[in-house]
């Protein structure tokens, strides 16, 4: 699988996507489908200053927002497989130390170390799963359609 980047898009919703939240993360190839390279560019262009909100953002740029922004209110479909999914992957990397909820500042017990967790095709930190279960993130779809179609092999 190639590399490909990710971007935050605000208002995902007036893309046509459908999204509980006022973002979505979404791949470089996804984002080309519903935005033209000059929307793409003037989006990115746009969004230099902390102080306001942009139409798109690459992923991890340091303007980007909090993780928080991800969150969406309730339970969705297939929530618990894809926990299950990312709680199950082959650690690659550990570390002494336990994992600190970034929101609330508690210590994330006892499942949750510091780790970074691979299915051989997507890696992630092992506190992902947490946050996806206490705070209801949305992965992006790609790789909840990824996580999804692993169970449909077994």
């Amino acid at each position: 699988m190639s590399e490909n980047k990710y971007y935050i898009l605000t208002q995902p919703s007036c893309r046509g996507m459908e999204s509980d939240s006022d973002y979505a993360l979404v791949t470089e190839e996804n984002l080309k489908k519903i935005m033209s390279e000059e929307e793409i560019e003037k989006g990115l262009k746009e969004c230099n200053t902390y102080d306001e909100v942009p139409d798109l953002i690459e992923f991890g740029a340091m303007n980007a927002p909090s993780i928080s922004a991800l969150f969406v209110s309730e339970k969705y479909e297939h929530q618990q497989e894809i926990i299950d999914y990312l709680e199950n992957g082959r650690i690659v990397l550990a570390a002494p130390g336990l994992e600190i909820d970034e929101f609330t500042g508690e210590t994330i017990m006892p499942r949750h170390t510091k780790t970074i967790l691979t299915d051989g095709v997507y890696s992630w930190s092992g506190s992902l799963p947490y946050y996806v279960e206490k705070y209801n993130v949305r992965l992006p779809l790609e790789i909840e359609d990824w996580i999804l179609s692993q169970y449909s092999k077994e």
